[in-house]
């Protein structure tokens, strides 16, 4: 059993329980086919679930499930509220301070959008070889997509929630060294996730959603690194993981296997 599949499956489930933003990354464990991760995942959920009904009874669930499921599709016009709808009601109705709900044609007009960047990137992720995946640079781009995403379009992004797009700026530093229009994008949106400047500075809009503007540049650039076709990024790099796949699809074709197996002359 590999030991880094029991810590990612842990990790996921850990961070899913802790903030919902790690669900984010359950289409990735899928498309890269780590079925143990997954597994363990799913284990280690229902442990702490059964551990913790076990302990304080069904109480916090029904608590959870009746009071706090019903209010996490609301919006709120606080400053702090980064996400598109928190942006929107900004500008429909201002900073009054307490949840507020979009018109009708506005909120079809953000669902439009988000069916379609939702489509489109499980479109690139699903349309990606196997092997893809062996490329560190592209299992970041996807997470990137897929938590830009999540935080963009979630009714509530508050400003401190920038720091899950934090262990992405090494991806961004990466793709930086290779070009300089991606490079100034990176430092851009890394200057832009300061969130403190929200709560330190009474912005207008649109300066005030500068988180916003961060994210929306990470999901731009990563959404151009899974859009690029692979033979155009490494294909030296793709063709000897090629290679590693199939020794790992046929072990028995492999050359250490071809040279074990035959005989002495």
């Amino acid at each position: 059993m590999n030991q880094h599949h029991v810590t990612s499956g842990i990790g996921i489930a850990f961070g899913f329980i802790t903030k919902y933003a790690a669900i984010a990354l359950f289409p990735l464990v899928l498309v890269m086919r780590k079925w143990t991760v997954m597994l363990h995942a799913v284990v280690f959920l229902l442990v702490i679930s059964a551990v913790t009904i076990i302990i304080s009874k069904p109480g916090p669930f029904k608590v959870y499930s009746k009071t706090i499921v019903p209010t996490l599709g609301r919006s709120h016009d606080l400053p702090s509220n980064q996400s598109i709808v928190g942006f929107a009601c900004r500008l429909k109705f201002g900073d009054i301070g307490h949840p507020v709900d979009l018109p009708k044609s506005i909120r079809m007009n953000i669902l439009a959008l988000q069916a379609a960047m939702l489509f489109l990137m499980l479109w690139l992720l699903l349309k990606r070889p196997f092997i893809y995946w062996d490329r560190p640079e592209h299992v970041l781009a996807a997470a990137a997509v897929l938590i830009s995403f999540l935080l963009i379009f979630s009714p509530v992004f508050w400003d401190h929630y920038a720091a899950y797009l934090c262990v992405i700026w090494p991806w961004l530093i990466y793709e930086g060294l290779h070009n300089k229009i991606r490079a100034a994008a990176g430092f851009i949106a890394m200057a832009l996730s300061y969130y403190p400047a929200t709560s330190w500075h009474d912005m207008p809009e649109p300066y005030n959603s500068h988180i916003l503007l961060a994210t929306i540049i990470i999901f731009a650039l990563a959404m151009w690194k899974l859009m690029v076709p692979p033979d155009l990024i490494a294909p030296s790099v793709l063709q000897q993981a090629r290679k590693n796949d199939e020794s790992e699809t046929h072990p028995e074709a492999s050359p250490s296997n071809l040279n074990r197996d035959t005989p002495a002359m």
